[in-house]
């Protein structure tokens, strides 16, 4: 099907009317096989998942849930009703071996989660379709070549054969809830668009993720309401339907890119192939157009566009985006929506570097590592993936990276990143495994998901680096096998191969982590960093490591406002054979940062003990991440290990399953400002304070410092007015300030010190605003512990609420709860002598006026409001 054929074509959601019934393995053959006794069948979600389904209806716990891989799963749903004639059945991602039968013929056998199929069907309006999910069990149990390592991270060796999740078979990281069903929506594309005659053969196969190719902006009507009482439908699912007005740009014969030059010219290229030149073709964006050429069965078109506005990162400026529209013979047809921007991969003088240019500027890269919206449901639709993403942008992020343990997000995933100014970090769905390339079949199936995903995204200006998959390269080296064996051809030869053949704009990376003399060696290339983490470093080793680029780091069990531990062990990550976990991490520093005995603080003062440990992954980010931003840092970037939680309890998440954030989202949130000031300890070299300015405009700012001692009177201060040039950065020390030598960082040791806590104040020269603080701890946060009066009263202005807070005495961590409302910050350390603003944003309708209770670490009380 070309895409002028499908112009008018119309396009349902087969969503609603479907149910399924659970089997024994291979107990029905053809659907006429099934029982239809009363009870046998359960309602469906589609799209979705049969936990998804059992779940809705009473059927399944996520919290204790029982495997969904050793049986069969029968959806049915009946085609009456449809208009008869010829009509396209598009699967985009049914999970994972799966029969579809159209009456009882069986027109497609899929045997990968990850790619989508189309089929043409001639509809009677009589027709059930079937779709038989067979139990996965049996397919892991099979053998086949001889892996050379075995990695401990899935239960099940048998994943390195199938094409599916491996969420679901990792013990200790998420639950195991298995991916069964039609994940991604079923369609139904039927009737002759106005260019019909111009119609090739039906493909087989159609990119993962579908997008909106083969549908009609003016054809698409509301997706019919969910058979389950209060599940609604996704709305515009991977591209398609509803929510999308576009002409999808993801079928292999249709090719697109969205380029900026040197000059700051935009420049469009679109192709497609076709059977006949028939129609006169414009492409148009940005009040610009130019005509498509035909030759040998291909449109072609390039489209110039003096002085576009470019995309960034949200950090760095605009996420500007631009409609390309096709006009046909007169009439306007919305094609794509799509950002300008040029992207590469500086790898340094030596070849061991790894920073992103964007439109010619360094980004430093910070964020996290996705998980999934909802691991029951594997959701690909915008709500879903909205409230997420904008907290995401909200804590400052500018990427994000899908691991090679999860699944393709949807096109609607990347459409908002495009819109948010989120970069993308992308893992191809390889991990750990020694992956079977010498079956020709095996690398079929690569070839077909990776194309099709990459074909899917190709207008994403989101979409910023392409990685071969997650620590493969890792596992083999870590258990002692040579180069030649774990540095096989699928990341060194197939996968940049179809990468450069799709995306040849996309940085490629081979694995996360590669690059330096063993993989795993952060000082080079692309690393996983958990020296201040899991290995239980200290703090200086965020500085020592010469990180480069860290593609997951800063892993601990994090807990939330409301987590009391009362379910001990429950929730809390664990690597598997490890006799540790990821609670004993924490604990480790809250011993090494607060000075005292975890264990013993536990069982004499409880409530004490989950205070700080709320209060000690945060501040241990924000050091990692105080050094890695510095002028002069080797670190270009570094994303934390979560951004969501997959099951309840104090997980890696920075953000709870709930979707609550939780006091470490709010520390990278001060971590990640655009505008910012950070210390530096150089020991005998004093304390710098270093600021930096992301945006692209240059600011007038004041620097504000001061030496507190028994943190609330000055020993010793200073001021500077400054002009913050727009993306720059300057380092000051703090003597210079001070006009005179201090021991700011009591590194020379004359005499006792004088003071506990500095404190940077970066203020807006003209409104007084405070952009950024910075506090530092000569003798360690232990010894500057206050019990702090503060002082709070709530306030309106800007047509918005506000907490304003003041303290008499240094107040470390501090905490604000308030039902119905978010706070802008929390978990921050409050020093005298200003007023500090929080803004508070309601989290539920009607919430009333606010009230709520605000304690630091070391306070016996609470302030009230």
């Amino acid at each position: 099907m070309s895409l002028l054929s499908v112009i008018g074509s119309k396009t349902s959601f087969l969503a609603e009317g479907w149910s399924f019934t659970l089997t024994e393995p291979r107990a029905c053959v053809l659907p006429s096989d099934l029982s239809s006794g009363p009870g046998s069948s359960i309602p469906a979600i589609v799209p979705g998942t049969v936990a998804a389904a059992l779940e809705a209806a009473g059927r399944f716990d996520r919290n204790n849930p029982e495997p969904l891989i050793d049986k069969d799963v029968w959806y049915r749903r009946s085609l009456a009703g449809e208009t008869p004639g010829p009509a396209v059945l598009r699967f985009a991602g049914l999970a994972t071996v799966a029969e579809v039968f159209f009456g009882e013929t069986l027109i497609l056998s899929s045997t990968s989660m990850f790619e989508s199929h189309d089929v043409a069907v001639e509809l009677t309006g009589t027709e059930t379709l079937s779709i038989c999910f067979r139990a996965l069990k049996p397919h892991l149990e099979r053998t086949g070549p001889r892996a050379r390592w075995r990695p401990r991270l899935m239960n099940n060796q048998g994943l390195r054969f199938v094409r599916t999740t491996a969420l679901g078979f990792m013990p200790g990281w998420s639950p195991e809830i298995h991916a069964v069903g039609p994940w991604r929506p079923v369609l139904l594309i039927g009737g002759a668009g106005p260019f019909s005659p111009l119609a090739g053969e039906m493909s087989a196969e159609l990119t993962e993720g579908g997008g909106a190719a083969d549908s009609r902006a003016e054809e698409y009507a509301e997706p019919p309401p969910s058979a389950l009482p209060g599940i609604s439908p996704a709305r515009g699912e991977i591209g398609w339907g509803a929510a999308s007005p576009y002409i999808a740009a993801e079928r292999r014969d249709f090719s697109f890119s969205a380029a900026l030059g040197e000059n700051g010219e935009g420049l469009l290229k679109v192709s497609f192939a076709d059977d006949e030149l028939s129609h006169n073709l414009h492409l148009i964006c940005a009040g610009h157009e130019a005509a498509f050429t035909y030759d040998e069965g291909k449109y072609s078109a390039e489209l110039h566009l003096p002085g576009i506005k470019p995309w960034w990162p949200h950090t760095h400026g605009e996420p500007a985006l631009y409609d390309v529209a096709l006009m046909v013979d007169g009439d306007e047809f919305p094609l794509v929506r799509t950002g300008f921007r040029s992207l590469t991969v500086d790898r340094g003088p030596d070849g061991n570097d790894f920073a992103v240019i964007v439109n010619g500027e360094k980004i430093f890269c910070r964020g996290a590592v996705w998980t999934s919206a909802d691991i029951v449901r594997l959701p690909g639709d915008r709500a879903s993936y909205e409230p997420w993403l904008r907290l995401a942008k909200d804590a400052g992020m500018n990427m994000i990276r899908i691991p090679g343990i999860s699944t393709y997000e949807s096109p609607e995933f990347f459409a908002l990143c495009d819109e948010l100014g989120l970069m993308v970090w992308q893992d191809l769905m390889f991990a750990n495994f020694d992956y079977p390339i010498a079956d020709p079949d095996f690398v079929i199936h690569v070839k077909t998901e990776v194309e099709q995903f990459l074909t899917a995204t190709q207008a994403s200006p989101s979409l910023a680096v392409l990685c071969g998959g997650s620590e493969i390269y890792q596992q083999g080296a870590m258990l002692g096998l040579p180069e030649r064996i774990w540095q096989g051809p699928l990341c060194k030869e197939i996968l940049p191969a179809l990468a450069a053949e799709c995306r040849p704009d996309l940085p490629y990376v081979a694995n996360s982590p590669s690059g330096g003399a063993l993989p795993f060696y952060p000082n080079a290339g692309v690393a996983h960093y958990y020296g201040v983490g899991a290995y239980k470093r200290p703090l200086e080793d965020a500085r020592r490591a010469n990180i480069r680029f860290a593609a997951e780091c800063l892993a601990f069990s994090n807990l939330s406002e409301s987590e009391t531990l009362a379910g001990g062990k429950a929730g809390i990550p664990r690597d598997p054979g490890a006799d540790w976990d990821f609670e004993d991490v924490r604990d480790h520093y809250l011993g090494t940062l607060y000075g005292i005995d975890p264990q013993t603080l536990r069982a004499q003062q409880p409530e004490r003990y989950l205070a700080l440990s709320r209060a000690v992954t945060g501040e241990v980010m924000e050091a990692a991440f105080a050094e890695w931003r510095r002028p002069g840092s080797t670190c270009n970037g570094a994303l934390a290990f979560t951004f969501q939680d997959v099951m309840p309890g104090p997980g890696w998440g920075l953000i709870g399953v709930d979707g609550t954030p939780k006091p470490a989202w709010f520390a990278l949130k001060r971590a990640f400002r655009t505008v910012q000031a950070v210390f530096a300890d150089e020991g005998t070299n004093g304390l710098d304070v270093h600021l930096l300015n992301e945006t692209p405009a240059d600011l007038q700012v004041v620097l504000e410092l001061a030496c507190l001692r028994d943190g609330r009177i000055s020993v010793v201060s200073g001021r500077r007015d400054l002009t913050l040039a727009a993306r720059s950065s300057e380092s000051i020390a703090s003597t210079h300030l001070f006009g005179a030598f201090f021991d700011t960082n009591y590194a020379y040791r004359f005499g006792p010190p004088s003071h506990d806590v500095t404190v940077a104040r970066l203020k807006h020269a003209e409104t007084g605003e405070i952009l950024a603080e910075a506090f530092h701890f000569p003798l360690g946060r232990a010894h500057a512990l206050h019990d702090a009066e503060i002082t709070v009263s709530v306030t309106e202005g800007e047509g918005e609420l506000w907490l304003e807070l003041s303290s008499d005495v240094l107040a470390q961590s501090v905490s604000i709860e308030c039902a119905g409302y978010r706070a802008s910050d929390n978990g921050f350390h409050l020093a005298p002598g200003a007023i500090r603003r929080i803004r508070l944003a309601a989290i539920s309708k009607a919430p009333g006026r606010p009230g709520g209770t605000i304690r630091s670490l070391c306070s016996d009380g609470a302030a009230r409001f």
